[in-house]
């Protein structure tokens, strides 16, 4: 039996007070003693709680009080030194709690070495039988029927002095008893029961019992049902099949290999006692796979080991009811071992028992358990799944609380996991947010990122293998894009492809059918019933809420035709006697109308302006064929493009392909420039690349911004640099035909959208600075052009130095260009035209040559910058570039006084 001593004190007083409290306490034991005692003295660098002169001997006593539930080896070190130090006679340290762990191994050192004779420990059994004999309490009779006493608590708080008793039944404590400290009296007083309740979770779910003669001894008959039976301790779910809506087994488990090695690594390590750590948390994003990553843990029970063999027992916490879940779940995974043959049992002629459900190590046959371990070089891991739920269920929380302190405590070969969800947020208002904080700190991280392309891959494999062949090329492009490397996102859409092609669709349908989140959803939703689909939404919200549906609930609630309908269509999960929508994202749907904000993904490859071109085809009849489709091409376009350009179309939704031919697929989207426009504007609001492009805090968007935006949203796929800038270049293009918003904030791509190339390496200006300058101060904010070709050159230089910017003949001053003409008639304005006109590399080069060789003539000039002219073929437009250059680079000479 395990003994404790607690102090309350009244909510009004400062917690720091307990310490003064407990230093009372020991004060009167020793003034029976005839000791005079003196609090709180001070010596340099140190505080003794309590000095004790005998008054009838010459004997000075140091007096250690500490009234907290762990104790940390380092404060018995500095007691026997402050003992030492100070030559007193003897020393006592006083604690509320057992000693354990490390600092019980502590103890027992000192006192087998000798050096610490005159050292005493007292923990709360000899503060009881000090606290008898000076008569400040009754002592008790542990004799209480059939129930044995796990733990005996004295509770000395501000209301009065209690004995509380917890009692187990078969091998798990489900009651507990009040007795008065003073008197001895049983206590009935439910508002003294409920205050105790409050301010000691050990017992907030157990049952309170007041005994008497007769319940002391009723028949055994007449016992409640075992807690074991009350408590469901469910396992982690996993797979049958890969596409089962259920983490994956640790057969249909792929890829993770740095992080499972990382996490085999650490458990290898506690058996080696190579880390102090016993304790882990797996965190990563709702369907990230941290689920997956356990059950492939726990597949290695079957495999045999010779180095630190450990077995895995995962549990979803989900299933919990009450704090006794965690010490249940202890129990569940000692019994497992044993069963599976991973433990000899020659220890275990005896129940594993618990002394309660926030004392899971504290009993005897815990103690020789842990010890059986480190004898078989043997390690149990317990880990708790979906552990964010614990939050729901505060005294829950708690007695995890305690039991992971006493995992970390033990440094035994018994580790402690749990997942965590790491969008989730502890409100720092919940009475669990500080212990929280302190648990993420014993604890070692593993984080789950999201998938890889080879890991992508392996998931459309598992697809490929189920239906008997390999699928299409660019139906397998659409997948690792539209996953945008999110596990359960991949895992989604290739059950949703593998169940159209069982369904009689063809590999071809499917390239063009939407493969955004919420059309994935919508489709699970599609053929129930309404009375299925008010009862999968009531489901849904059970669980949101914290309170899954049981199956007490089943007819009064939901009938069970329905909820079996549900279940077979795998759209419910049973989690032992409780009911769960299959996963947490469709929950969320359900519940809050919202899929993730991931937005629809796809690479745009082809140019805009050629697809604008063969959709518009589409108005001189609704279907052809692909033949046809090249015969009509105004832009003279091969089969092999032309393909191309229609899989594009298909993909973002306009055209569909029926047998070998193909015809528009909305009819409401005329084939017109403005119908393509208006299409792809909507299209491209649910658009991710747009969506993160939108979020970027600073006031521009530069060209390295798209690149990082392009390969965070599609980390699944692997191109070379040059790749990805042609991609976002393209990119562009589309977005400026959308007419979307935030190309306001693309002042560097206005110059870059006829070009393939970067636009400050590739701009060769068209006029001398004269003529552009002209042009320029002839404009206003907005301009209507009526005769658009004549002046086309003029506004190109313009538009690729970030000055203007313009569309279908009406030109627009960019905010640099309002600035520089605001300047215009001063000095300042063709210096600010300079400065611009040196962001661009070849007048930037002709400049500082000109710098350089001021008394260079043209032809000089033109051998200076011969890697500019030298890719031009006619002579005749060489020479007109030289002096435009020249012009240029002379105007910038001559109105800076630096050229860099």
């Amino acid at each position: 039996m395990k003994k404790q001593m607690i102090i309350i004190l009244d909510p009004n007083e400062f917690k720091s007070k307990k310490g003064d409290f407990f230093e009372d306490i020991v004060s009167r034991i020793f003034e029976t003693q005839r000791y005079h005692l003196k609090k709180r003295v001070n010596f340099t660098g140190m505080e003794i709680d309590l000095i004790a002169s005998h008054k009838d001997k010459t004997e000075l006593a140091y007096i250690e009080c500490k009234a907290k539930d762990r104790l940390d080896s380092s404060e018995i070190k500095v007691f026997a030194f402050n003992v030492k130090h100070h030559e007193a006679n003897c020393g006592y340290f006083l604690s509320t709690s057992d000693y354990e762990h490390q600092v019980a191994g502590l103890i027992d050192e000192m006192k087998n070495s000798g050096k610490y004779p005159n050292l005493y420990f007292w923990g709360p059994s000899k503060l009881f039988e000090l606290l008898e004999s000076s008569s400040e309490i009754k002592p008790i009779n542990y004799s209480h029927g059939f129930y044995i006493v796990t733990k005996h608590t004295l509770a000395w708080t501000y209301f009065g002095i209690f004995h509380i008793l917890i009692l187990m039944e078969n091998t798990f404590p489900v009651y507990f008893c009040v007795i008065d400290a003073r008197n001895g009296s049983y206590i009935n007083n439910t508002e003294i029961v409920n205050q105790l309740k409050e301010n000691i979770p050990e017992i907030n779910d157990l049952e309170v019992i007041s005994f008497s003669e007769e319940t002391c001894h009723k028949d055994q008959s007449t016992k409640e049902k075992p807690v074991d039976d009350i408590e469901n301790i469910i396992e982690v779910q996993e797979s049958e099949n890969w596409y089962d809506y259920l983490p994956a087994s640790s057969k249909h488990f792929i890829g993770r290999k740095s992080i499972t090695d990382e996490l085999l690594d650490f458990i290898q390590k506690v058996g080696s006692k190579k880390t102090s750590r016993r304790i882990f948390y797996i965190d990563g994003k709702s369907g990230w796979g941290k689920s997956s990553l356990i059950n492939y843990l726990r597949g290695w029970n079957n495999i045999k080991r010779d180095v630190n063999p450990f077995y895995v027992f995962a549990v979803d916490v989900r299933s919990a009811s009450s704090s006794n879940f965690v010490g249940l779940s202890f129990k569940k995974l000692a019994h497992n071992a044993i069963r599976d043959n991973f433990l000899r049992n020659t220890l275990f002629y005896l129940k594993l028992d618990l002394i309660s459900g926030f004392d899971v190590l504290g009993s005897e046959s815990a103690h020789s358990l842990l010890d059986e371990l480190e004898r078989q070089n043997k390690i149990l891991v317990l880990i708790f799944d979906q552990f964010e739920d614990v939050f729901r269920k505060p005294s829950l929380y708690k007695a995890f609380h305690k039991f992971l302190h006493d995992v970390d405590g033990a440094k035994s070969n018994l580790i402690l996991g749990f997942s965590w969800k790491s969008e989730i947020n502890v409100p720092i208002e919940h009475e669990a947010y500080y212990l929280w904080q302190q648990d993420k700190d014993f604890a070692v991280r593993f984080s789950v990122k999201e998938f890889d392309q080879l890991e992508i891959k392996e998931v459309i494999k598992q697809l490929e293998s189920s239906i008997g062949h390999s699928i299409d090329s660019t139906l397998k492009s659409r997948l690792i894009e539209s996953s945008q490397g999110y596990p359960w996102l991949i895992k989604k859409l290739c059950i949703h492809v593998y169940q159209q092609i069982k369904s009689g669709k063809t590999i071809e349908s499917l390239i063009e059918q939407d493969l955004n989140c919420k059309a994935l959803f919508d489709d699970d939703l599609e053929g129930l019933s309404p009375k299925e689909t008010s009862s999968l939404k009531y489901i849904a919200v059970r669980s949101f809420e914290g309170n899954l549906f049981e199956t007490t609930e089943v007819d009064d609630i939901i009938e069970e035709k329905t909820l079996t309908e549900l279940v077979n269509k795998r759209l419910v999960i049973k989690l032992g006697t409780k009911y769960n929508v299959y996963w947490d994202i469709f929950r969320d749907y359900l519940v809050t109308d919202k899929v993730p904000p991931i937005g629809e993904s796809y690479i745009l490859r082809q140019y805009v302006n050629v697809c604008v071109e063969v959709y518009k085809l589409f108005s001189c009849k609704d279907r052809f064929t692909l033949d046809e489709l090249v015969e009509l091409s105004p832009s003279n376009l091969g089969l092999r493009t032309m393909d191309n350009i229609l899989r594009e179309l298909r993909m973002i939704g306009l055209v569909r392909k029926i047998d070998d031919s193909f015809e528009k697929s909305k009819s409401d989207i005329p084939p017109t420039d403005e119908g393509f426009k208006v299409f792809m504007h909507d299209k491209f609001s649910r658009y991710t690349p747009y969506q993160k492009l939108k979020q970027i805090n600073s006031e521009f968007i530069t060209f390295s911004d798209i690149i990082l935006v392009l390969k965070d949203t599609f980390k699944a796929t692997s191109f070379e640099e040059k790749t990805w800038e042609v991609y976002a270049k393209n990119l562009v293009n589309w977005f400026y035909f959308a007419d979307l918003d935030i190309m306001e904030r693309f002042i560097d791509y206005n110059k870059i959208r006829t070009s393939r190339n970067s636009p400050n390496k590739d701009f060769m200006p068209n006029k001398r600075p004269k003529n552009d300058m002209k042009v320029f101060s002839e404009l206003n904010v907005e301009t209507q052009i009526d005769d658009f070709k004549k002046l086309q050159n003029p506004l190109y230089d313009l538009k690729c130095l970030g000055l203007i910017k313009y569309r279908n003949g009406t030109v627009n001053l960019t905010e640099t260009g309002k600035i520089i003409k605001s300047k215009y008639g001063t000095p300042e304005f063709e210096k600010l035209i300079a400065i611009e006109a040196m962001k661009t590399t070849k007048i930037c080069q002709a400049a500082n040559y000109l710098f350089h060789h001021s008394e260079c003539t043209r032809y000089e000039f033109e051998d200076g910058i011969s890697d500019i002219l030298n890719n031009i073929k006619s002579d005749e437009y060489k020479i007109r570039s030289r002096d435009i250059l020249y012009s240029w680079a002379k105007f910038i000479n001559a109105n800076l006084e630096k050229v860099s």
